[in-house]
Formats: structure tokens, sequence, C-alpha cells
């Protein structure tokens, strides 16, 4: 387990994928309204520069590759 922050709850999960071991985690989402955090935004064909970032440093949040016209724009 990571260490405790304040504000964050960390919820443990089995990792078996199936219908039945997703319903906590999906029913955690829908009461929380859980967001994800996002480091920081490459459009796809800058993917060796999200590398860099990921090999640079320790990441907060997700990197997220953008294709272009196949993902709406984060709001």
């Amino acid at each position: 387990m990571p260490d405790e922050r304040p504000g964050i709850e960390v919820m443990s999960c089995d990792g078996q994928s199936g219908v039945r071991e997703f319903e906590a985690p999906n029913e955690a989402i829908q009461q929380r309204n859980v967001l994800v955090p996002i480091a920081a935004e490459f459009p796809l064909d800058q993917a060796a520069r999200a590398h860099q970032r990921l090999a640079a440093s320790h990441v907060l949040g997700k990197i997220v590759l953008r294709a272009a016209g196949l993902i709406a724009p984060r709001r």
C-alpha cells in the first residue's frame, strides 16, 4: 500500500478480472465522483516526449496521448 496522504483514501481491490470483481470499484466511483488526475497531455505524434516525461520523474497522475479526431478534448 502507498503511504497515507491527507484527503486521499486508498481502496484495495482484488486483481482478478470479472463482473463481480469490478462491482466494488464501480460502486466507489459512482458514489464519490472519482476524478482521475491528469499530469500531462501530448499529441500522439509526441509519444516520445511523453515517455521522456515518465522517465524524468515520478508522475502524479496519468499521462494522456491524444489522437486527433478520435478523442473529445478534456473539459
